[in-house]
C-alpha cells in the first residue's frame, strides 16, 4: 500500500470517527473495507472513548417491551420520534427485566433466570450460557462491567437463599452464597470467592458500574450496618466504599427506601425519607448524596428534594441532565424533571409510546449509544 493510500485510509478513519452512530450504520453499507474498518475492535474502542454518542433512557413496559428515549435531545419534553426497541431474539411471554448497562451493552433477564446481552443501538444480542439450574429457587443480584486490563466485559452474579423461602423446601438446595463471573471472551461462567458482605437485603437487584467496579448496597454480616459493597472487575475482589453519615439526621426522618445510582458521573446514594410533622401530617423528601470525588468520604454532598403533596410516591432519580436538572421517575407512571436551582418540578410528556406505557413502566437504565458487540469473536 502506497503512502497516499495510507493517508487516504487515515483520513477516512478520522472522518468516520466524527460521525454520529446512525450515520456510521449507513456507512457500513458503502463497501466491505468501510464495514471492516467500522467493525474493527480498535475503531469501536476509540469511538467509544471520544464520547460523541447520544445517551438513551431504556424503559420496560409490561409484559416484555423495551422503549428508548434519547436524553441528548433538548428540550426533553418535545420528543416526537421515540419508537420501541424491536427485540430480535425469541423469548417466552414472561416478564422481561432490564438489569444494568455498560458502554452501550444492556444486561437483560427473562423467564426468571435467562440472561441476555443486547446492544439496543445495533440490535446485536447474545444469550448467555445457563448457570447451575439447582439455584433457581434462590435470589440473585447482578452486575456488568468493563475490564480495562483485558478489553473484555464481565457479568457478576451473587446468589443466596431468598429470605422469604428460608426453611422451606424451595431453599433446601440453595447455597449460603455463590458468586460467579462470566466473561465475553471465554464465554463461560466461573465460581470465585464469596463476598464478605450480606446481600440478602440488596434492592434493586442490579448493581451500578463506575470507576472499574460494580456497586450494591449491602450490610455487614451480623451487625447489619449498611455499607456500599464494590466488586472490582479487574481483580474480581470485593471491598467497601465509605457511606456518608446518613444517621446523623436520624431524628429528622425515617429512611423508607435506599438505592444506588450514578448521577453526573458521581456515585450517588438516594434516600427516600419519611417525616412526621408536629401536627401529625406525613411528608417525604429525597436526600440525594453524591460522591464528588470517588472513594473520598468527605466528598459526599447532599441535595434534598421536597416531594410535592400531589406527587404520590416518587420512585426516585433516574439521571442528571446538565448541571441543574434531575430526571425522576414518579410512581411508575410518569417522568418528571426537577430543577435544583428554582426547586421546581415539570412533567415530561413523551410522544410515540403507547397508552400502556403511560399507565406503568417497571425498570429503567441509562445507556450510551455504542458499537460494542456482545460477541466474543469480534473482540479478537
Amino acid at each position: 500500500m502506497s503512502s497516499n493510500e495510507f493517508l487516504q485510509q487515515d483520513l477516512i478513519r478520522d472522518i468516520l470517527l466524527r460521525l454520529p452512530l446512525e450515520s456510521l450504520a449507513q456507512c457500513k453499507c458503502v463497501s466491505k473495507p468501510w464495514r471492516e474498518l467500522i467493525c474493527d475492535p480498535h475503531f469501536v474502542k476509540t469511538y467509544l472513548k471520544q464520547g460523541f454518542h447520544d445517551y438513551k433512557l431504556i424503559l420496560t413496559s409490561p409484559p416484555n417491551s423495551l422503549y428508548s428515549i434519547n436524553l441528548s435531545k433538548q428540550p426533553l419534553s418535545n420528543i416526537e420520534d421515540e419508537v420501541p426497541i424491536k427485540l430480535n431474539f425469541e423469548h417466552p411471554n414472561h416478564w422481561l427485566q432490564v438489569l444494568s448497562s455498560c458502554n452501550g451493552l444492556l444486561l437483560l433477564v427473562y423467564n426468571d433466570n435467562t440472561l441476555v446481552l443486547l446492544n439496543p443501538t445495533t440490535l446485536e444480542f447474545k444469550k448467555l450460557p445457563d448457570k447451575s439450574s439447582s439455584w433457581s429457587k434462590c435470589r440473585t443480584i447482578y452486575g456488568i462491567g468493563f475490564d480495562s486490563s483485558t478489553n473484555d466485559y464481565k457479568i457478576v452474579t451473587i446468589t443466596f437463599p431468598n429470605v422469604e423461602n428460608v426453611g422451606n423446601n424451595d431453599s433446601e438446595n440453595c447455597p449460603e452464597m455463590l458468586v460467579q463471573v462470566y466473561t465475553i471472551r471465554q464465554n463461560c461462567w466461573k465460581q470465585i470467592q464469596n463476598s464478605p458482605f450480606n446481600h440478602s437485603d440488596t434492592w434493586p437487584c442490579s448493581g451500578v458500574f463506575l470507576n472499574g467496579s460494580v456497586h450494591w448496597l449491602a450490610t455487614i454480616t451480623w451487625t447489619y450496618k449498611w455499607i456500599i459493597a464494590a466488586f472490582d472487575i479487574v481483580t474480581e475482589k470485593f471491598r467497601e466504599v465509605p457511606l456518608p453519615d446518613i444517621y446523623e439526621d436520624e431524628e429528622e426522618g425515617q429512611i423508607d427506601t435506599a438505592r444506588l445510582t450514578v448521577l453526573g458521573k458521581c456515585l450517588s446514594l438516594c434516600l427516600y425519607v419519611y417525616h412526621l410533622t408536629v401536627d401529625g401530617n406525613q411528608t417525604y423528601t429525597w436526600d440525594i448524596w453524591m460522591m464528588k470525588e470517588y472513594g473520598v468520604t468527605s466528598s459526599w454532598t447532599k441535595v434534598t428534594i421536597n416531594e410535592p403533596a400531589n406527587m404520590f410516591y416518587t420512585l426516585g432519580p433516574v439521571c442528571m441532565l446538565g448541571e441543574h436538572e434531575i430526571l425522576m421517575k414518579s410512581n411508575g407512571r410518569r417522568l418528571v424533571m426537577y430543577n435544583m436551582e428554582n426547586k421546581s418540578f415539570k412533567d415530561i410528556v413523551i410522544c410515540g409510546v403507547p397508552d400502556l406505557f403511560r399507565d406503568h413502566f417497571r425498570d429503567h437504565v441509562t445507556c450510551s449509544e455504542s458499537l460494542v458487540s456482545p460477541h466474543c469473536n469480534k473482540w479478537d
